[in-house]
């Protein structure tokens, strides 16, 4: 293990990269939502080139990649390449980089009928230190907080 690796953990690392992320340019990423009973279905859609962070999830769930190509950053760098199903751990927060044009599809179990519902159920809240630093010191310095 470097030294690297004992004090810097995954969530520093990607919120280094979400920080410097919020100064750049956004894309939009379609997003289709479905709903089943008993099941909440998302696609997303996102163009090659574009780096991009995910939401923590709290329950383990299913995901398939049915289009394209690109490079996670979880404990480990991975790629992977469609067509690809895999699982995504309870808990896990990814860096993603877009290496071919994507469709990645989640699935989770839920009773829950709004995407608003389904996330205060599925989705850990967690805010970025980093961001909420930098907006903080924004706003006491103009006097506005």
């Amino acid at each position: 293990m470097t030294i690297l690796e004992k004090t810097v953990n995954r969530d520093q690392i990607i919120d280094v990269f979400e920080s410097r992320m919020s100064k750049m340019s956004q894309v939009e990423m379609p997003v289709k939502h479905i709903f089943t009973p008993g099941l909440y279905v998302r696609e997303i859609q996102a163009k090659a080139g574009t780096i991009l962070t995910s939401k923590i999830h709290k329950y383990e769930h299913p995901f398939v990649l049915s289009k394209g190509k690109l490079r996670i950053y979880d404990s480990e760098i991975i790629e992977l390449e469609a067509p690809f199903t895999g699982v995504t751990p309870a808990g896990t927060r990814r860096l993603i980089k877009i290496l071919e044009d994507v469709i990645w599809t989640t699935f989770h179990v839920t009773d829950k009928t709004t995407v608003e519902e389904v996330e205060k159920d599925i989705i850990l809240a967690r805010g970025n230190p980093l961001i909420w630093k930098k907006k903080r010191n924004k706003l006491s310095k103009k006097g506005e907080c």
